[in-house]
């Protein structure tokens, strides 16, 4: 690979290249977060819809996020925190680094952009003497390979570090561009931001890029887009705000005349239309007629097919949706929330944790050779004190295996099933139903079951009479 400082025209036409896809992301991250509103806005205003029925129908906008709960159901690998296995010597260091990082947290964070993106990225960095640890979204990072065997090794790796003044008072983009032995900053002029390189001379001191890159592409460095995604999720209000406005329509009636002297009626709330009958008839002296029309908006047919094109659009996301029942007029915005309880992304949530297994083996082997150096160095301010990790030093990660989720009246007769023949014992019942209870609980409410089984039987009289 060339010098840092020779690859930056190369580097700034990458970053031109995918700038469109980075876009894409920030909107979708965006969506993500609950700014849904403009978005739908945006697709039925003017000219795709005319100006009058925009100013009428902006007001019922129905800005449904499916986006957010989709999601938060699928990233569900770090739901319960996995079990980190370390040799003893190591193991303090470990709990420390998990702490000091609020690393599962940050790794549900990442379970969330990979699921939006397919790629997302860790930082672990010093602030003030503490290790930190940052989750980047796919919209302020790009990796970058000129390794002419495997593609998809990241030799580059550059993170967008917002707009700053330079000079001429001009705002400019800036990057850092790290490799394996250099660092450095540039901004989209592609002139060097010296002031960054101060304290490091351009010199990356880890031997390692400070980046873990989780790619969740098939055999590409930059994951192809599932552009359904943003689209789907606009639709889906898109399709409730023209229901929306069916509604708010049908519930006037159209009044009509026929050859009627309009020019002294007031009509309220909404439309007169004054119609002229045939000539023959006027002239005739026909009779003035007046009636009504009543728009009519099949609900229940337009909330099956929303419902439907949801529905279709999980199960190609290899997420199983089980029976949503009907709807009706009553029902839609329910079914449309059972949909979403119902989800069943288990085999997804499988396949995400074997990804973050992956992924974990590679942050531990880069911190390793990240904290040795902090180590090295003095560059902690910590009580605790860690120390050099060997070559012996391995951390495996083991995650729960996910479940299909059970609502709790399946669970309880389904356990009440397994007891009542015989399967478990009323204790392994309760372990079953209350995991978070103590032994001590458990033996209480073993004792209480059993005093509300227990009858008392008076003594019987002395038939013979005898004392």
């Amino acid at each position: 690979m060339a010098g840092l400082r020779e690859m930056v025209p190369t580097l700034l036409a990458y970053i031109k290249n995918h700038a469109r896809y980075l876009e894409h992301n920030a909107v979708l991250l965006d969506v993500y977060n609950g700014n849904l509103l403009p978005l739908v806005d945006a697709a039925i205003a003017p000219p795709k819809f005319s100006q009058k029925y925009y100013e009428q129908i902006k007001e019922r906008i129905i800005a449904i996020n499916v986006l957010k709960r989709i999601t938060d159901k699928s990233a569900r690998a770090y739901v319960n925190a996995p079990q980190r296995i370390v040799e003893d010597k190591y193991a303090k260091d470990v709990a420390f680094y998990e702490d000091e990082m609020s690393m599962n947290s940050k790794m549900q964070i990442a379970d969330v952009y990979a699921d939006l993106f397919k790629g997302y990225a860790l930082e672990p960095f010093l602030h003030k003497g503490r290790p930190r640890l940052r989750s980047l979204p796919f919209d302020r990072f790009l990796p970058y390979s000129d390794d002419q065997v495997d593609g998809t090794s990241v030799t580059a790796f550059i993170k967008f570090m917002g707009k700053r003044t330079r000079s001429g008072n001009r705002t400019l983009s800036v990057f850092h561009v790290y490799t394996d032995d250099e660092f450095l900053s540039f901004d989209s002029d592609g002139e060097i931001v010296r002031e960054d390189l101060e304290g490091n001379d351009g010199i990356n001191p880890y031997g390692v890029i400070p980046f873990i890159y989780g790619n969740r592409g098939n055999d590409m460095l930059i994951p192809t887009q599932d552009t359904d995604t943003l689209s789907l999720t606009k639709i889906i209000p898109v399709l409730l705000t023209d229901l929306s406005g069916a509604i708010m329509f049908q519930c006037f009636s159209i009044v009509y005349g026929i050859n009627v002297d309009s020019k002294d009626l007031t009509m309220s709330p909404n439309a007169f239309w004054d119609l002229k009958g045939d000539i023959a008839a006027q002239a005739g002296g026909g009779a003035p007629t007046v009636g009504t029309i009543k728009p009519e908006a099949d609900i229940t047919q337009v909330l099956a097919y929303i419902m439907n094109i949801f529905t279709f659009w999980l199960e190609t996301r290899g997420i199983r949706v089980g029976s949503v029942g009907s709807a009706d007029g009553t029902g839609g915005a329910s079914g449309i929330a059972k949909i979403i309880d119902e989800m069943d992304a288990t085999e997804l949530i499988g396949k995400s944790q074997e990804a973050f297994r992956k992924d974990e083996m590679e942050f531990w082997h880069r911190l390793q050779l990240m904290q040795n150096y902090w180590v090295a160095n003095n560059m902690l301010s910590t009580e605790h004190r860690p120390i050099i990790w060997g070559a012996d030093f391995r951390v495996g990660t083991i995650f729960d295996a996910p479940s299909p989720g059970v609502d709790r009246m399946t669970e309880v007769t389904t356990v009440k099933l397994e007891r009542d023949a015989g399967f478990i014992s009323t204790r392994n019942a309760i372990e079953m139903l209350y995991p978070d209870l103590t032994p001590e609980q458990v033996d209480e409410r073993l004792a209480d079951i059993s005093g509300d089984l227990t009858v008392s039987v008076p003594d019987s009289p002395n038939p013979t009479g005898n004392t």
